[in-house]
């Protein structure tokens, strides 16, 4: 169901020409477009296509087989007798014969193989969703630069405004005599530097929006809008990473192991048949081509090993145990990253909110200086450096923005929840 709902926003994103691109489409879009998605079905074919095998070794198995051969000496039977003729065997036979074999009890072998062929099947998926989980953190991470770009352009472009009406403003001033031309010129250089700044990010979102594009199979216009993700974090820290999934089917693979060594060591039953047709049959002592039959019933037992079996349930669990101490390691890993993924969201959240206080008096100390600008008490040079500081401020508020968003997805990606 996941997959087709992914498949169905795949589909509707392509299609709408300037959409509003969320991350969480992104992801979607990316895990069904990415070719190692994929794999998961063959897998479950290259699962089903075994199980068939493993069912049909239940089923009897019937080979076909002949043969000649010539031998140097052949039965006889040194009998002399009046009146009474003895045979003498051919020394070359030939036979060809039909055996049919039936599994009657295997002693769970065949459960148990079923049972690792499954187990194999979802460390595969597993192993998998590992690798779409490092395609996702690098499609984070390149969503997250093309926001901060988006922004960067789009202070810079309105900064750029802004010393074009001042620039006008000027002007007028010059032409009037008030101001010299050598402020209009300041005001002209701030220009060119910005639209070269602006140059250099507009090419290096394209970039980014082709890699994306690439990634996602979304088609991505200058048109489109991304959205800045934004998560609520509950107090639920119940990790679904793929990587302690892993660890944990290896474990399960390892108790079907046992079971499957079990299981071999096992007594095993069997019935079988040969339908045959050669010189000689079953009687030894005719030289006639001659049909032939077998019915029979059998069983096998390995009643001693000299304690393999016992040696390799033993290995089994010390691998158990390792991968036990594995798991402790990453969850503890995990619980250390995740704090300081908490305290990273903390700092953002303060950042952000003494950000936006800082672009209020910003904003007011540019006005201000705007005006004595006007009336001559201070000279352009002062009031570009004060809008500059201004734009700044409100181009750090926004970084800190996303930087509390990165930090929110970080975690979650952390969790295993993205």
């Amino acid at each position: 169901m996941r997959k087709y709902i992914s498949i169905l926003l795949l589909i509707i994103s392509t299609n709408i020409a300037a959409q509003k691109l969320s991350l969480q489409t992104c992801i979607d879009s990316a895990v069904v477009n990415y070719p190692i998605s994929k794999q998961a079905e063959i897998y479950q074919q290259i699962m089903q296509s075994d199980l068939n095998k493993i069912q049909n070794s239940n089923l009897p198995q019937v080979d076909l087989n002949g043969k000649a051969t010539y031998q140097s000496e052949a039965i006889s039977l040194p009998i002399h007798l009046p009146g009474l003729l003895v045979p003498e065997i051919n020394k070359d036979q030939y036979k060809v014969q039909l055996e049919i074999n039936q599994a009657i009890y295997k002693g769970g072998l065949t459960k148990a193989q079923k049972e690792l062929s499954k187990s194999n099947n979802a460390i595969s998926n597993t192993q998998i969703d590992i690798q779409l989980g490092e395609v996702k953190r690098s499609l984070i991470a390149t969503y997250y630069q093309i926001l901060l770009n988006k922004d960067l352009i789009n202070i810079s472009t309105t900064f750029q405004k802004t010393l074009e009406v001042k620039q006008q403003e000027m002007q007028a001033q010059i032409d009037a005599g008030v101001l010299l031309k050598s402020a209009a010129d300041l005001i002209k250089v701030e220009q060119l530097t910005i639209e070269q700044k602006i140059l250099e990010l507009e090419i290096n979102q394209k970039t980014l929006a082709s890699q994306l594009q690439k990634i996602t199979g979304i088609n991505i216009s200058t048109e489109t809008q991304f959205e800045i993700p934004k998560y609520e974090l509950n107090n639920d820290g119940a990790q679904q990473r793929p990587e302690y999934k892993l660890l944990i089917l290896s474990q399960q693979k390892i108790d079907v192991l046992k079971s499957f060594s079990t299981a071999q060591s096992m007594p095993k039953a069997f019935a079988f048949t040969t339908l045959g047709y050669g010189r000689p049959g079953f009687n030894y002592l005719s030289n006639e081509f001659a049909p032939y039959a077998l019915v029979g019933v059998g069983f096998s037992w390995t009643l001693w090993n000299w304690g393999n079996f016992k040696e390799e349930k033993k290995l089994l669990d010390f691998n158990k145990n390792v991968i036990e101490t594995q798991k402790e390691n990453f969850l503890l890993n995990l619980s250390m990253n995740l704090l300081q993924l908490h305290g990273e969201i903390e700092t953002q959240e303060m950042l952000l909110k003494q950000a936006e206080e800082i672009v209020k008096l910003r904003k007011n100390i540019a006005e201000t200086t705007d005006n004595l600008m006007k009336n001559g008490v201070v000279n352009a040079s002062q009031y570009i450096d004060d809008l500059q500081k201004f734009e700044k401020s409100k181009l750090d508020a926004q970084v800190y923005k996303i930087k509390l968003s990165i930090a929110q997805t970080n975690y979650l990606w952390t969790l295993g929840k993205l």
